[in-house]
């Protein structure tokens, strides 16, 4: 760190005067503040040296130093005597040119101008050596010119959403460059101007025009690491990637390439250059060449990788899966969920370690094979496919613990469904179902059961064999009574009964020991047969859009409240004038709870009475502000009066 002189200015008083500066700005353009708004951040090193400075546009107000008329030379004179800065960022500030004294900077080594107005920069002798990241992102720039002096540790420059048309000449003073991210420019070829980037290792090219890339352009390109040319209007893969030994993310989705012979190459170098041993088990998992999608809808090419162990590819647009995707021979997960598959290859019987498996949302999709052949498949999804005889590609599945066949108009549990005897959780809803059939009954470890969205009518009396039942969901039947064998159910913990016809919750339903859920909305309920304290027996008891009489439901809900509704504290902060208050002698204080604002009316009434918001104008405390911001944390007590008159009123 550079020492500080006597004749130095204090960094801290720095700060002050930029921020009397702006503050006197906002004054004279009458702008007030909210507390939470902040224009300027910064951070201190021990010495209380300022290293990192931010002044940014205040989100969403469009206020910013080019709105206050500071962009002028005091303030960047003022900036510019922060010799110790490391880091500055002027984010969002309307800056069409910048007259920092870089020369003053002599530590900076990171700078954003990012989202302001710029149409040219120039880094030049000025910059101190050390600057390390230039961020110029969403600005209007068309030219950038490195000149006079070799910037031997710049590694970043982000130029992204702005107007180039070209790659920019910055090789000869900026040879050690890592990361160049040209993201959503103008730019419709790549030449010689990238080749020169020997030590890239992250190229962005994405949402461009670029429509050709000279031959040699990656030739000795041995660090380059990840290449991003997506959404761009390239047709053929021509250029020599011989050379890129360390390539491991190449995405080319977005573009409309003919023949793809020479992408295929690219993918399986990829697969070689993966130091898989170096790679955190997840982030092996996360296989992004494979997701390459050269025409769209279209997955062309699979590579083989004994390392490759989940494949996700939900929502994709995809048409179909190549029959290559066998070579994925250790595979344990693959979603293809949300996509137009047609058929599933017959190459997917082939993945011999496959647990896991999801083709939901894939409409009338073929399944040319049973899953029994697939005998270490846990888990399977096929729902909403429009599928109602899916059961006949279950036979002898038997090591299925999770099965999702929701939405495909089954109208009738096959029998097939009992073979399944290590089944654990079971999704039949919204189907076409009229009865829970024998099959169910033989699944002695189901522990979810949803049938919801069917129209079943009866729950039956072997029920009682689905001991290790936990969760019974039945909304949205046609189901009018519990039954008692309901009661042998130890295990239930849950149970959801939401629009049905059901007219009595019975006594022995709130004998079931482990039931703490249980949903009884939009029924014909008249009658509880219990006198049991729900507010201690249920953490949820929903039974709201029922016939219940008054007395019954104030039965059930009144319990252990005072006979008041009373205001015991109240608890402000920040509120315009003064600082933190709390009262907590209110016992007088009754709020009286009526219909619509009255409630709200009542309130204030009372905070009005209690000293010192005698001080305060009314329209604050009845007013939602912005600039008069403060904090009300309030307590009531309520009495078994209230609570039986709120009941009665539902």
């Amino acid at each position: 760190m550079i020492e500080q002189s006597k004749n130095d200015p204090d960094d801290l008083q720095i700060i002050e005067d930029i921020k009397e500066l702006i503050q006197s700005r906002l004054k004279d353009a009458n702008i007030q503040l909210d507390m939470n708004q902040k224009y300027l951040n910064y951070d201190i090193n021990e010495d209380s040296k300022v290293l990192k400075l931010e002044i940014s546009e205040l989100e969403g107000s469009g206020i910013n130093l080019y709105s206050l008329n500071i962009l002028n030379q005091e303030i960047q004179s003022k900036l510019s005597n922060l010799t110790n800065l490391e880091e500055i960022s002027l984010l969002k500030n309307g800056i069409s040119k910048s007259n920092l004294n870089y020369n003053n900077l002599k530590n900076l080594k990171t700078l954003n101008l990012s989202g302001n107005q710029l149409e040219s920069f120039t880094i030049d002798e000025t910059f101190s050596n050390s600057i390390k990241k230039i961020n110029l992102s969403n600005n209007n720039l068309k030219s950038l010119e490195i000149i006079n002096r070799l910037f031997n540790q710049l590694e970043s420059i982000n130029l992204s959403a702005n107007q180039f048309e070209k790659v920019p000449n910055i090789y000869k003073n900026a040879g050690n460059i890592k990361k160049l991210d040209l993201t959503s420019n103008n730019i419709s070829s790549i030449d010689h101007s990238i080749g020169e980037l020997d030590n890239i290792e992250e190229l962005l090219l994405a949402n461009n025009k670029i429509t050709t890339i000279e031959n040699n352009v990656f030739y000795n390109k041995q660090n380059l690491k990840i290449l991003d040319l997506s959404n761009n209007f390239l047709q053929n893969i021509r250029f020599d990637h011989s050379k890129l030994e360390s390539l491991a993310e190449f995405y080319l989705f977005g573009n409309d390439i003919k023949k793809i012979d020479t992408a295929r190459n690219i993918v399986r170098k990829i697969a070689r250059n993966r130091n898989f041993q170096n790679i955190e088990k997840h982030e092996k998992q996360v296989i992004a060449f494979f997701e390459v999608t050269v025409r769209k809808g279209e997955l062309s090419y699979i590579v083989e990788d004994n390392h490759v162990i989940e494949l996700y590819l939900a929502y994709q647009d995809l048409s179909r899966l190549p029959n290559d995707i066998s070579l994925l021979s250790e595979l344990k997960i693959l979603d293809v969920k949300g996509n137009n598959l047609k058929a599933l290859p017959k190459s997917i019987f082939k993945l011999k370690k496959l647990q896991k498996l999801d083709i939901s949302l894939n409409l009338n999709i073929v399944v040319p094979g049973t899953f029994s052949i697939l005998k270490d498949l846990e888990d399977l999804k096929i729902s909403y496919c429009n599928l109602p005889k899916i059961f006949d590609k279950l036979i002898d599945s038997n090591k299925i613990k999770i099965l999702n066949l929701s939405g495909n108009g089954i109208n009738q549990i096959h029998p097939n469904l009992s073979n399944l005897k290590d089944l654990e959780i079971l999704d039949l809803s919204y189907n076409e179902l009229f009865e829970i059939n024998r099959p169910i009954f033989e699944l002695k470890k189901l522990r979810v059961l949803n049938l919801s969205g069917n129209q079943i009518a009866k729950i039956p009396e072997r029920i009682s064999d689905l001991s290790n039942l936990e969760i019974l969901n039945l909304n949205f039947n046609n189901i009018a009574k519990l039954p008692i064998n309901v009661s042998s159910l130890r295990n239930l913990k849950s149970i959801y009964m939401v629009h049905n016809r059901i007219s009595q919750i019975p006594e022995y339903f709130f004998k079931l020991n482990s039931l703490k859920t249980a949903h009884f909305t939009a029924n014909n309920i008249s009658m509880i047969s219990s006198d049991i304290d729900i507010s201690k027996k249920f953490n949820e008891f929903y039974i709201l859009e029922n016939p219940l009489p008054n007395h019954i439901r104030y039965k059930f809900f009144k319990r252990n409240y005072k006979k008041k509704i009373t205001l015991k504290s109240l608890h402000i902060k920040n509120a315009y004038s003064f600082d933190d208050c709390e009262f907590t002698d209110l016992t007088q204080k009754n709020l009286v709870v009526g219909t619509n604002n009255s409630g709200k009316s009542n309130f204030f009434k009372i905070i009005e009475e209690i000293k010192p918001f005698s001080r305060i104008s009314k329209d604050v405390i009845k007013s939602n502000s912005k600039y008069e911001d403060f904090l009300l944390h309030y307590v009531f007590e309520f009495s078994d009066e209230y609570i039986s008159n709120f009941v009665e009123n539902l």
